[in-house]
């Protein structure tokens, strides 16, 4: 399951494995659910576009393998074709300015690289090939970094490269394994190997790549997805809002999960551990 913030963070696109595993819109401020797909293939992995108007995911129509597509969020209009290919595309990120969308897609030799969809020609071009499985690739809040995990260490790590030119520079971030990075603010997050979110502050301000040391955010209780590829959790842009899916059981055997909006962690964080 999968369930991204808008741009505002007034909604949240989230795919409900009905039987027919569509797309969902919840809104926030008016507590309603409208549903924004209903075909009968199975569409996935949501991504908004950065008006707020369109979603983004990976759908099965029309041939039976995941490609991309998007229609507009309040479920008027039909769906759209952007890419089309014989092996499974999935979309993770969107570009500040809406025109790359960065998706992960299988090969016949890796099980994944990295490419980016020239949005206006919905041209597709590689962005990052390796001997190695690259998924989960996001962009950061200005465009200019990419941020993904890879198995290249023997171990799933997450790495920043420089975007669009990935061959400029390549620096690990996480130190002892991680997955599903996100951005917000000045921050990169992702989950340790234990389940716990992890943050990575970073200087947006300098021309070159900076960072701080990783540290724990918040304790594994939240769903990391173990058998998911596509990233379980959100951040608001801000940084100050998380979206998280919690087992609706304290029982660990369930794989049922609850949809959890995480408001002033700031506060809870500083009265738990305080700052001085």
């Amino acid at each position: 399951m999968e369930a991204r913030l808008s741009p505002d963070g007034t909604r949240v696109a989230l795919n409900i494995a009905d039987q027919d595993q569509d797309l969902w819109v919840w809104d926030l401020q008016r507590a309603t659910l409208s549903r924004v797909t209903a075909d009968p293939a199975n569409d996935a992995a949501p991504v908004w576009t950065p008006d707020g108007q369109r979603l983004i995911f990976a759908s099965q129509r029309d041939g039976g393998i995941f490609n991309v597509w998007w229609q507009h969020a309040d479920g008027t209009g039909t769906a759209e074709r952007l890419t089309t290919n014989t092996t499974t595309q999935t979309p993770t990120d969107i570009s500040p300015d809406g025109r790359d969308l960065v998706i992960f897609e299988n090969t016949t030799t890796r099980r994944f690289d990295l490419s980016r969809v020239s949005l206006p020609g919905k041209q597709v071009s590689a962005l990052l090939q390796t001997p190695f499985s690259e998924t989960n690739g996001v962009l950061s809040p200005d465009g200019r970094w990419l941020a993904y995990q890879s198995g290249q260490s023997g171990r799933s790590e997450i790495y920043v490269r420089p975007f669009p030119d990935t061959a400029a520079g390549q620096w690990v971030i996480s130190k002892s394994g991680g997955k599903m990075p996100a951005w917000g603010g000045n921050e990169l997050f992702f989950f340790d190997p234990d389940g716990a979110l992890t943050r990575v502050p970073f200087d947006a301000q300098s021309s070159a790549w900076r960072a701080g040391a990783p540290s724990k955010l918040l304790e594994a209780l939240y769903f990391t997805g173990e058998n998911s590829i596509t990233r379980t959790y959100d951040v608001s842009r801000n940084g100050q809002r998380f979206l998280m899916l919690k087992p609706s059981r304290s029982d660990s055997q369930s794989s049922a999960a609850a949809l959890i909006v995480v408001q002033h962690w700031d506060e809870e964080l500083n009265a738990r551990a305080p700052m001085n």
